[in-house]
This record gives structure tokens, sequence and C-alpha cells, in this order.
């Protein structure tokens, strides 16, 4: 289903205390955001963190954009680092993480994060939004090659 900007309100709202509904709502969108952006990443990885990231998500701060009742998409802050910017997939390209990603910077005066070099559209989105490289290694689980990128905001 294809849904455009004028149907959906691109408020972005932290949620304060997570319900088991909505918390489910975030797992779904993390598992198979990740599934589809890091088909190069062994099938399993993320089903097999799925647990420790749901313990994780709990104690984080969270960020939604909302569709009526339903959680689109979400980001997740441990202080000023990222931990995941995610946007279910019918959603995508309209803006949405752009928004959160606005509201964000808006909010903090850095903020920090990791993409894998093979997410080349993860990385372009972070680029365009002024997030710069400050470390490159190898991920030692996934075998890969990630970025540490950053963002400052200017005086």
């Amino acid at each position: 289903m294809e849904h455009n900007n004028s149907e959906v309100m691109m408020k972005v709202t932290q949620l304060n205390d997570i319900n088991e509904q909505q918390l489910n709502q975030i797992m779904q969108i993390w598992l198979a955001g990740n599934e589809e952006a890091h088909s190069f990443v062994r099938a399993n990885y993320w089903s097999d963190a799925f647990t420790a990231v749901k313990q994780q998500i709990a104690l984080a701060d969270i960020f939604v954009v909302m569709d009526a009742e339903k959680i689109i998409a979400f980001a997740g802050l441990a202080d000023h680092y990222i931990a995941g910017l995610f946007v279910k997939r019918a959603y995508r390209d309209q803006g949405i993480g752009g928004a959160v990603i606005d509201y964000l910077q808006q909010n903090y005066t850095e903020l920090e994060l990791n993409v894998f070099e093979k997410n080349e559209a993860a990385f372009r989105f972070y680029q365009a939004h002024h997030f710069k490289i400050v470390e490159q290694k190898l991920d030692e689980e996934t075998r890969e090659v990630d970025f540490k990128m950053k963002w400052v905001k200017q005086a």
C-alpha cells in the first residue's frame, strides 16, 4: 500500500512509557529493516540479536512517527548515540527518516551512529544530513567495514 506525505503527519514524538504492543511494533520494524538493508550480513544475525535488542530498546530514548495508532518509523537513542533509525518499507522515500533526523538535530548538540559501508543508502542519507566519518573499522561479528559517523551542531 502506498502512502504520501499528506496522509502521514511528520510529527516526531518521544515515547516515555513503551507498552508491549508498541515495543512489538518497533521490533518488527527493526527486524525487517535490518534484514532488508543488510543482505550482506548472515541471515540469522539479526534474529539472533532480537532478544538483546528488545531489552536495550526498553532502556533507550525512543522517538517515533505514527500513522493513526501504528508506529511507522522510530529512532532509538542512548545518550547522543543513534542506535537505530528505521522506517517501515511502505513509508520509505517520503522524508520521514529525514524528519526524524531533523527533530533530533534540533534537540541535541551532537549525534553519533554506526553504519556499514555496504549500506550505501543509509550512508548517503547520513552524509546528506551532515554526518561525517570519524572512524572506520572492521566489525568483529559481521566481518564488515563499519563507519562511525558524527554530527555536531554548528554555532
